[in-house]
Formats: C-alpha cells, structure tokens, sequence
C-alpha cells in the first residue's frame, strides 16, 4: 500500500456514515478497517470493502471489531478471498453483534463448510435481515444448512444465493424452511442447477409460506410449466 500507515484507519474513523474501499487494501488494510471500527466514537453505518484482496487474517480482524462495535448496519466483504475460517469467524462475531442487518459475503470462496458457519448466524443473532451468500458453491450441502437457520430465524428478511450449484436436494431443504419461516421476503436462487423436482418442492411450499413475495429462480434446468406453476402459486399470496 503506498498510503500512509494509518490511512485507512482514519478513513473509516472520520469517514461520515457511508464508507467504500476500492483500492486493494489486504489484511494489513484490513485490520486498519477493524482498529476503526472499534473506536467508540466511529460513525460509519455502511461499509463496503468488495474486491479488497482481504483474506483470513483480515476478515478475522473484522470480525473481532464486530463483537465490539454498535454502529455498523451494512458490511459487503464481497469478492474477498475470506473462504469458511473467514466466515466462520464472521458467524461468531454475529454472536455478539446486535446492531449489523445487512451482510454480503458473495464470491468469497467459503464452500459449503463456509455456508453451513454463516447458518449458525441466523440461528442466534436478531438483528440480520438480509444476507448475500453468492457465487460461493456452498452447493446442496451449504443450502440445506441454511435451510436449517430459516425454520428458527424470524428476523431474516432477504437471502441471496445465486450461482451456488444447488440441486434438487438443497432447494428441497429450502422448500421445508418456507414451510414454517414467516418473515422471509425475497429469495434469489438465480443460476443454480435446481431441476423439475426442486421446482415442485417450491412451489408447493408457497402453497403454505405466506410471506416470500419475491423469488427468482431463473436459469435454472426448470421446464417452462413449472415456472408457470411457481409464479401462479406465489400470485396467489400477492
């Protein structure tokens, strides 16, 4: 980095309410971010640190400063080479924190091991409304996971996992978490390699699920009747 040593530090500290980061900052950079963010007197709400070449020791900084900070609404980490320890030590952080609602770790290459420590997230923390999981091949593994996070949660409210190799199997398990979860609002799994079987296991559980007013499930190896099926069967709950 050829900025000064404290120069990010005080970019996030003094930043005002909206902070992004362009510049590949790394883990040194990153653990300026978290120093920030720790400071009682920061005011940043959102921040967004996408493409940042952050890996482990700086997503676990982050996650440090997240125990510890009550301001932060927004964190995108999106395109970081964080992979599952980075977001496991996230999903801890999550734990303690009470204040962050939306969270994007897309394209970060946390796998499904990754995927199935973000879950636990949901599971205890309140505050979470919207989280982006993206291009991460959590695939049907990671999905169910999730799935399982949806039945206790009843504060999430958007779920992105676009681009993650889930099959019939995953989007089956998510289908059984609509069942009972009444505050999701919008599901993205766009580009995934869900089947006809899938398809009807989703539909048939917006026949219950009265809250999901969007779903994309777009190119996926769906037939078209079955979009049909999927689209009336949500119509029927706008």
């Amino acid at each position: 980095m050829a900025e000064g040593e404290d120069y990010f530090y005080e970019l996030v500290k003094n930043g005002g309410l909206e902070v992004k980061i362009s510049r590949r900052i790394g883990d040194e950079g990153a653990k300026q971010v978290a120093k920030a963010l720790m400071e009682p007197d920061t005011k940043v709400r959102s921040l967004i640190l996408t493409y940042t070449r952050i890996q482990f020791s700086g997503a676990l900084a982050i996650a440090k400063a997240l125990e510890m900070n009550t301001t932060l609404q927004t964190l995108d980490l999106g395109g970081n080479d964080i992979r599952r320890e980075g977001a496991a030590a996230i999903a801890k952080a999550l734990e303690k924190n009470t204040t962050l609602q939306i969270l994007h770790i897309d394209d970060s290459n946390i796998g499904s091991e990754g995927a199935a420590a973000i879950a636990d997230a949901p599971e205890t923390n309140q505050s979470l409304q919207e989280l982006s999981l993206g291009y991460n091949e959590i695939g049907s593994e990671g999905a169910a996971a999730i799935a399982d996070a949806l039945e206790m949660n009843t504060t999430l409210q958007k779920l992105g996992l676009e681009n993650n190799n889930i099959a019939c199997e995953g989007a089956a398990a998510i289908a059984e978490a609509l069942v009972t979860n009444t505050t999701l609002h919008s599901l993205s799994l766009y580009v995934n390699t869900i089947r006809s079987d899938g398809a009807t296991a989703i539909t048939k559980a917006l026949e219950t699920n009265q809250s999901v007013q969007w779903l994309d499930i777009g190119c996926n190896s769906i037939w078209r009747e079955d979009i049909t099926r999927a689209a009336y069967s949500r119509q029927q709950h706008w």
